[in-house]
């Protein structure tokens, strides 16, 4: 397609507030974390509120099913059309001034997250990954991503098995509410986020504030879960003080071969 066409689908996309033409579509979005809206994802089955739309960018990321894209991609996948009748779908839509459109309220408060039930869950996966037989699925599997145990621990790696974690939070003093609303579980508690998943915790002052996790198995889908809300830049917590070069890969698992390899990186991850 000619770079002139492509240019101008570009323009059309950001004439058109994201937020309003999902909104559109049916897809109710709540306030997140800043300039950032959530909702229920409209490419694959969850209830999770995985779907992320971000104001200043206008773009949206399904930390789910891993979708992502501008208005134009949003129309396209959402109604399985090229992207030439996007653009004119899109045309159709009345042009909104995108940088004034949404800014959270503001007396609203954001609780933080439960960081001492995540640290007790990522010390549950550590072990499984690091030891257990459980964990093997784990282990093999960064393996064949040349991602050595000395990284995995450096790092705090993970992996989730999908049972056991709920009677491990129990056992560790965590009440029955207090799990549910961690993230950690899906489907009001019947399924675990990421099972099947290694875990890629964001470790800050030395305690886990946000996780994210790929599985291991081919053919299944999502290939990438992550804990719902707001996130740091991956792996900025374990800088050194003082570098003279970054390097910022867009893949987790490109950041942790990045990371094996001893040079100084972090990843967006959806950012």
């Amino acid at each position: 397609m000619a770079t002139a066409t492509l240019t101008k689908f570009g323009q059309i996309a950001r004439t058109r507030d994201l937020g309003d033409l999902v909104e559109s579509r049916g897809i109710k979005l709540f306030p997140g974390s800043g300039r950032v809206r959530q909702g229920v994802c409209p490419f694959h089955d969850e209830g999770e509120g995985s779907f992320t739309v971000y104001a200043d960018s206008q773009r949206f990321h399904c930390f789910g099913c891993d979708t992502w894209g501008d208005a134009l991609d949003f129309i396209r996948k959402l109604d399985g059309v090229s992207i030439q009748e996007a653009a004119r779908t899109l045309q159709r839509q009345p042009a909104t001034s995108v940088r004034s459109r949404y800014s959270p309220p503001k007396h609203r408060s954001t609780p933080g997250r439960d960081r001492a039930v995540v640290r007790a869950a990522l010390t549950y996966y550590r072990d499984n990954l690091l030891g257990a037989t459980s964990g093997q699925p784990g282990r093999n599997y960064l393996r064949t991503r040349g991602i050595g145990r000395a990284t995995a621990e450096a790092l705090h790696l993970g992996y989730c098995t999908g049972s056991g974690l709920k009677a491990h939070l129990h056992k560790q003093g965590f009440g029955k509410d207090r799990i549910l609303r961690s993230g950690l579980l899906l489907d009001r508690g019947k399924r675990e986020r990421f099972a099947g998943m290694v875990v890629v915790p964001e470790i800050l002052n030395g305690s886990p504030v946000w996780m994210t996790g790929r599985t291991v198995r081919r053919n299944v889908k999502p290939r990438f879960n992550a804990l719902p809300g707001s996130k740091a830049v991956l792996g900025i917590g374990t800088l050194p003080r003082r570098i003279q070069r970054l390097i910022v890969a867009e893949g987790v698992f490109d950041w942790l071969t990045l990371r094996e390899w001893r040079l100084p990186s972090v990843a967006l991850a959806g950012n």
